[in-house]
C-alpha cells in the first residue's frame, strides 16, 4: 500500500473524515461510527447483527428396528415418525433458504462496512489489519479499539503524561 495517502476520507456526501493514524482514535471512532450508523452499517460493525449460522439438520427419527406384522400401533407410530421427519426436513429446507438470504444480506453489509473502515485508516494500519487476518467489520472495529481505544491507550496516555511532567521538571531546575 502507498503510505503517501491523503489525510482524509470522503464520504458519499462529500464530507471529509480524518484517516486513523492512531493517536486520533477517539475523534475518528466517533465520526466513523456516526457515518456507519447513518448508512445502516453500524449493527454489522458493532456485532449486533451477527453472522448467521446455518441451521442443523433435524435428528433422525427413533424407530423400532423390527415390527411384527400384526402390531398395528407400532406401524402407525413408525408412519407418524417418518411423516414428522419429512415435515422437519421440509422446514429445515425452508430454514436453509432463509439462512442463505440472511447470509447474503449480512455479507453485503459487512463488505460495505469493511470498505468504509479500510478507506478510513492509514496505509500502515490497513496493512496491519490484513496481516492480523481480520475478516469482518466487527473484528476490525474490535481490534482497532483494543489497539487504540482500550486499556493500551490509557497506559500510553499515562506514560506520556509522566514524560511531560518529568520534562517540565527538568526545565525548572
Amino acid at each position: 500500500m502507498n503510505s503517501n495517502r491523503s489525510t482524509s476520507f470522503r464520504t458519499s456526501t462529500g464530507r471529509k473524515l480524518p484517516v486513523l493514524t492512531g493517536l486520533n482514535y477517539p475523534r475518528w471512532s466517533r465520526q466513523l461510527s456516526n457515518l456507519l450508523e447513518a448508512n445502516g452499517l453500524w449493527d454489522v460493525t458493532s456485532g449486533k447483527h451477527r453472522k448467521p449460522i446455518a441451521p442443523p439438520p433435524p435428528p433422525p427419527p427413533v424407530l423400532p428396528k423390527h415390527i411384527h406384522p400384526d402390531d398395528v400401533r407400532a406401524r402407525r407410530a413408525r408412519r407418524w415418525a417418518m411423516e414428522m421427519y419429512r415435515v422437519a426436513f421440509r422446514n429445515h429446507d425452508e430454514d436453509l433458504g432463509n439462512f442463505v438470504e440472511r447470509w447474503e444480506c449480512w455479507k453485503r453489509l459487512d463488505r460495505k462496512a469493511m470498505a468504509v473502515i479500510r478507506g478510513a485508516v492509514s496505509a500502515e494500519i490497513g496493512e496491519w489489519l490484513e496481516g492480523e487476518g481480520v475478516e469482518t467489520a466487527c473484528e476490525a472495529w474490535r481490534r482497532l479499539w483494543e489497539l487504540w481505544g482500550g486499556e493500551e491507550r490509557r497506559r500510553v496516555e499515562e506514560w506520556c503524561w509522566e514524560v511531560m511532567k518529568a520534562h517540565k521538571g527538568c526545565g525548572n531546575s
